[in-house]
């Protein structure tokens, strides 16, 4: 029996579709639609919630399992409450389970008993701060933090794999159980092993943990391999 996820992306998102479908999950299919985010800035973030209803409301009509929010930036940026609020619309509206990219992290930095983190991100030192103080506030510490300082989405998408791995490594400090590459639109997923190996520690990215949540959200107990080992170790 096919099991339905439903994705809810900002607009700009081109690289969660084709890393969760190249997977080859077996039984399991993605579906997305999108909300607007023209730049990534405060405003901007806080205002692709007005599309939120709407986009569960389209979502609901395949009959989802389970659905994502999938922007960290877009879940964190007003706080738990506004978090929590997101993923109860969404329940309401679609009948399913349903997640945000940023409490999904939570989760599973919970899972892989992390405590303290080195954070990698796209963003500007604004939207760093509040991701920081997000994850503070969940009881974690970030002992060191790294943002690429950008706001357009076309610079943002182009992103490479080696300027990922790059940044990760000039991140990463002795005292970080784990790192967490963050933002949905990213290549990070795909090179989370390879810095796993070099690292010796966990690797967690934006899309890997929004995965693992909705996979859990629907009993899906394989393992998953090429993203890390909270999907190839901590789906069960």
């Amino acid at each position: 029996m096919e099991t339905r996820i439903g994705l809810v992306l900002p607009s700009p998102n081109i690289h969660m579709e084709p890393q969760f479908n190249a997977l080859g999950l077996e039984g399991v299919t993605f579906h997305a639609t999108r909300v607007m985010l023209k730049e990534t800035t405060e405003a901007a973030l806080i205002a692709m919630e007005k599309d939120l209803e709407y986009a569960a409301e389209l979502l609901s009509t395949i009959a989802p399992a389970a659905v994502g929010y999938c922007c960290t930036s877009g879940s964190f940026i007003q706080g738990s409450a506004f978090d929590e609020a997101i993923a109860a619309a969404i329940r309401r509206i679609c009948s399913c389970p349903a997640v945000t990219t940023s409490g999904s992290m939570e989760g599973a930095f919970r899972a892989m008993g992390v405590r303290s983190i080195a954070l990698v991100t796209p963003y500007t030192s604004d939207i760093n701060r509040a991701e920081l103080q997000y994850i503070q506030k969940k009881g974690f510490d970030v002992v060191n933090e790294y943002g690429f300082g950008i706001v357009d989405n076309p610079t943002l998408v182009a992103l490479t794999r080696e300027q990922w791995i790059d940044a990760a490594i000039a991140a990463d400090t002795p005292e970080a159980d784990a790192l967490f590459l963050s933002c949905t639109n990213t290549k990070a997923m795909p090179v989370a092993d390879y810095l796993e190996q070099k690292l010796g520690k966990p690797v967690l990215t934006s899309n890997a943990t929004t995965l693992w949540a909705l996979l859990r959200a629907v009993g899906y107990e394989k393992a998953v391999s090429g993203c890390g080992a909270l999907l190839r170790e901590h789906l069960v």
